[in-house]
């Protein structure tokens, strides 16, 4: 019986192990984020709206925010 328990604990210590030595994938790996200039919203930089004003790059969260007339 104590075979038994002692199987089944190193058994569901297994995926724990396995999760902990494992490489880290694309999906957790940090990302730069940038404001929008006009709603403030973080987004990651290569899914923000860029555009350039006066040799400067202003980031917004997306097309919406982009083409509002305003200040940014």
């Amino acid at each position: 019986m104590a075979r038994l328990i002692l199987l089944g604990i190193i058994l569901a210590m297994i995926p724990l192990v396995w999760s902990l030595i494992k490489p880290r994938t694309e999906e957790t790996k940090e990302t730069e984020m940038v404001a929008c200039a006009r709603c403030g919203t973080y987004v990651p930089k290569g899914e923000a709206v860029e555009k350039t004003e006066s040799e400067h790059s202003v980031y917004f969260c997306g097309s919406q925010c982009a083409d509002k007339p305003g200040e940014s």
